[in-house]
């Protein structure tokens, strides 16, 4: 990168435990076009992270180049710097690791035979080795943060940081369906996410219900919509699901995990206000727009991020939420009986079932099946007459 690009950006620290390693090797694999990624932890991390991926790979010159500071895929100019698609474009995070952990990288390209082979101490390299290596990254982190105290002292405790760890993996696997996901945790607790097919009626609910499990998803009412070049589509608990705290709230947009405090206080206001409650939903907002128009900048980790047009965004959100909301207040509790009026949406009812309102009348989908039948409005006028 140029000094015109390095300067336009936040260049501080990104690396802060054990979970912020993980989050960056997810993105540097997401990056390079894995369809899948196996990912293990030992000792929450400390001792072992190891993620291998299926993606393009890379050649030993650029691997060598992916250790050095500030050397990205992302071209040198601020246009470029700012409507990029990828997610590490910074080029600080692979090179701050190999100095906090004894690293070792195995990489191949697909059109060669062989991979090579990079292995790392206090961020000094040996010779570049050809090996054997299927096609992709293989990444091995150990003893991490051996050589740097300060680190250790403010990691948190180790039930928090694996917390902190299967976050951010289930945060990457919402959402980015079309990957699948391989966690092994000591060797003894596995989580496995396959990749979700295309022909799935709706892939981003499939990956919520399988992380969250029914206690969220069975209970989830789903609306899309557009306003101009911003497309959002939001996965909300109705109100016979709601939750002491807000902490089965996830944002992301264009796919990356994200938080901006004034979306979620708009998110929560039109909740309790449209519901009349103080209790908090559990949330899955999904925000497409053109890339220009996010500022990453500004947070070392890019998870916090802003609005160029802050305005504009903000009140587009706040009409999808208000049309989101309308139409789907009442909801009448009869045992396990819902009634929920949809508005454009639909509800998750009955173990695998999904009910949907459609142009010509309303859909049935078994999802763990992944059957669909669809009824006409004629169809049941005749059903009750």
């Amino acid at each position: 990168m140029s000094q015109n690009a390095i300067n336009l950006m936040n260049v501080d620290s990104c690396i802060l435990d054990a979970s912020c390693v993980l989050k960056e090797l997810i993105e540097n694999s997401i990056d390079a076009g894995a369809s899948k990624i196996t990912i293990k932890i030992e000792k929450e991390g400390l001792q072992l992270i190891q993620i291998v991926d299926n993606g393009k790979g890379m050649s030993s010159q650029d691997m060598l180049l992916s250790i050095e500071k500030h050397t990205s895929s992302i071209n040198n100019e601020k246009d470029e710097l700012e409507k990029s698609k990828s997610l590490g474009f910074r080029g600080l995070a692979l090179q701050q690791i190999c100095k906090l952990g004894q690293t070792e990288i195995t990489s191949r390209q697909k059109h060669r035979s062989r991979g090579s082979y990079l292995r790392l101490t206090d961020g000094k390299y040996e010779p570049v080795k050809e090996c054997y290596s299927e096609i992709g990254t293989k990444i091995i982190i150990r003893n991490l943060f051996y050589n740097s105290p300060s680190h250790k002292e403010t990691s948190t405790s180790g039930k928090q940081e694996l917390t902190k760890i299967i976050k951010v993996i289930n945060r990457y696997a919402i959402g980015y369906p079309f990957i699948g996901f391989k966690t092994s945790i000591d060797g003894k607790k596995d989580f496995i996410f396959e990749k979700e097919s295309k022909e799935t009626i709706n892939p981003l609910f499939s990956r919520i219900k399988k992380i969250h499990g029914k206690k969220i998803s069975e209970d989830i009412i789903y609306y899309n919509g557009e306003k101009g070049e911003i497309t959002f589509n939001l996965f909300y608990s109705n109100k016979l699901s709601l939750f002491k705290t807000e902490r089965n709230q996830f944002y992301y947009i264009n796919n990356r995990p994200f938080f901006n405090e004034k979306v979620q206080e708009i998110l929560n206001k039109i909740y309790s206000d449209t519901f009349s409650t103080s209790r908090y939903p559990a949330f899955f907002l999904f925000i497409s727009l053109p890339n220009s128009e996010i500022n990453y900048r500004l947070d070392p980790n890019k998870f916090n991020i802003h609005f160029h047009n802050e305005k504009e965004t903000l009140e587009k959100l706040t009409n999808f939420l208000n049309e989101a909301f309308h139409g789907n207040q009442k909801i009448n509790k009869n045992d396990e009986k819902k009634e929920i009026i949809l508005n454009g949406s639909f509800v998750n009812f009955h173990k695998s079932f999904i009910l949907e309102q459609t142009n010509s009348g309303i859909s049935i989908t078994d999802t763990e099946k992944n059957k669909k039948i669809e009824i006409s409005i004629e169809s049941l006028i005749k059903l009750f007459e």
